[in-house]
């Protein structure tokens, strides 16, 4: 009996040392990640481009002009962009009189039967303080291409960023220098832009 026992005993211990030491566990580290970058999604029911510009028998006259596509390229969703793409349409533009759009749209001012997109793309962005920054770029309006430079605000909401941009762009530089009422309307153009975010991404 004895011998029995010790018999199973060895067996037990052999069994024992002989048996897959448990899989070793360690805690998996947190997942981190920037926010996501790539093209920002835009709201263009929500964002604007309008205009002012001075008149000698109206203290301004101001406008707008629908955006129709909006690119902002970036390396994360708070961080600057490393490019801005803008089109809009001038065949609807709005001032507030209706016979005042017709004039604008027509052969003496844009033109917008023969020059039916504007745009602006630009490349050469220099970050500034608390977000804001600068776009260089190029706007073609009524077929002529003339640099331009933005200078951007953000503000930041639930669905992210808003972009502010305002610039000033001489008509004249664009071909419109023979218009009928040329001398009463001034040759600098305010131009705004807000651009809102979608919250579809």
């Amino acid at each position: 009996m004895f011998a029995s026992l010790t018999r199973a005993l060895a067996a037990g211990v052999a069994l024992a040392l002989t048996a897959p030491a448990p899989a070793a566990t360690s805690a998996a580290a947190p997942a981190t990640s920037a926010p996501p970058g790539g093209i920002a999604a835009v709201d263009l029911a929500r964002s604007k481009a309008t205009f002012s510009v001075s008149h000698l028998l109206i203290a301004n006259v101001t406008g707008s002009v629908p955006l129709t596509e909006v690119t902002i390229e970036r390396a994360s969703a708070d961080a600057v962009p490393t490019s801005v793409r803008a089109t809009m349409d001038p065949r609807r533009i709005r001032t507030g009189d209706g016979d005042r759009d017709r004039d604008l749209q027509g052969p003496d001012w844009f033109d917008s039967a023969a020059f039916p997109v504007w745009t602006f793309a630009g490349d050469r962005v220099t970050p500034g303080a608390g977000g804001a920054f600068t776009v260089a770029g190029t706007l073609t309006v009524h077929g002529v291409a003339q640099p331009l430079v933005l200078a951007v605000t953000t503000e930041k909401k639930a669905a992210g960023l808003v972009y502010r941009a305002t610039t000033h762009a001489d008509r004249h530089g664009f071909g419109m220098t023979k218009t009928r009422a040329d001398a009463l309307v001034g040759g600098d153009i305010r131009i705004d832009l807000d651009v809102e975010p979608s919250a579809r991404p």
